[in-house]
């Protein structure tokens, strides 16, 4: 289960959020751009080969790498988030539960700012990709401490990314 706000932080929580709200931009134009090419790149029609390419950087390993590079390089940590900020950037359903608002508060914005032109947001392309992501997260595990992941502070972010596949 994702730590909450009562047990970690209003603050932790916040400080993971800029990092994910930065995935989930990321994310959102990721998954755009392949489904916009669908239409002159025939292997892409095929909604596996796009959940597929979206875990290769929104699964869970490659995004608590990515929000971790994020918070050490671009996110100040708050002075009141030790040391529970160590603990919420490496603990994978509080890393992915705020990924996946993220991603959600994003598509909103997306479907609220085309004054509904769009499909929902929840009916669009871009969270069914989403929701076949979190299922594959799912069944790898995310709902438990991922035990090949171990990031630090100490060690630089190749270092780290290194013992992550290492561990496997």
């Amino acid at each position: 289960q994702p730590l909450s706000r009562r047990l970690v932080g209003r603050s932790a929580l916040s400080w993971l959020n800029e990092a994910t709200t930065i995935c989930a931009v990321e994310y959102v134009d990721f998954v755009s751009t392949l489904l916009a090419m669908r239409s002159t790149l025939p292997h892409l029609r095929d909604p596996a080969t796009i959940v597929e390419s979206a875990n290769k950087f929104f699964g869970i390993e490659p995004l608590l790498i990515r929000v971790d590079e994020l918070l050490m390089s671009d996110c100040p940590r708050p002075a009141d988030c030790w040391p529970n900020g160590d603990l919420v950037r490496v603990h994978p359903p509080t890393v992915w539960a705020s990924f996946s608002r993220s991603v959600a508060a994003q598509l909103r914005e997306r479907w609220r700012s085309s004054k509904g032109l769009r499909r929902r947001w929840h009916a669009c392309e871009e969270w069914k990709i989403m929701q076949r992501l979190a299922h594959g997260q799912a069944r790898l595990g995310v709902n438990e401490t991922h035990p090949t992941v171990q990031l630090t502070t100490s060690l630089p972010l190749h270092v780290a990314a290194t013992n992550v596949s290492a561990s496997r």
